[in-house]
């Protein structure tokens, strides 16, 4: 399972992007759908409702962020890009999405 990521900074873009990816290949995917999974696939039509909170209530703690009911939507959600982008936006770092 991903390892949440230490405290002393924040993480960047690429980083967030593969802790996303890996936790939900690791958590929710077939080895085959594993190899053709894409950072900006849609997460919302691969995923259920409740796999989706849990990769929320895994990566507030991992990244010291706090997603308010009115976050939960597919803009900030829908793919592991938009997760990433997210949760940089939220951590204030100014980095681009690794992928659109």
């Amino acid at each position: 399972m991903s390892q949440p990521l230490s405290g002393e900074r924040a993480a960047s873009l690429p980083e967030t992007e593969a802790w996303v990816r890996s936790f939900v290949v690791e958590s929710f995917l077939s080895p085959a759908e594993a190899e053709t999974f894409q950072n900006d696939d849609d997460l919302l039509m691969i995923l259920d409702s409740l796999q989706v909170l849990r990769i929320v209530v895994a990566l507030e703690p991992a990244f010291g962020v706090k997603v308010g009911n009115d976050e939960l939507t597919a803009d900030n959600l829908g793919s592991v890009a938009r997760i990433a982008a997210f949760v940089a936006g939220r951590a204030g770092t100014s980095d681009a999405p690794a992928s659109q």
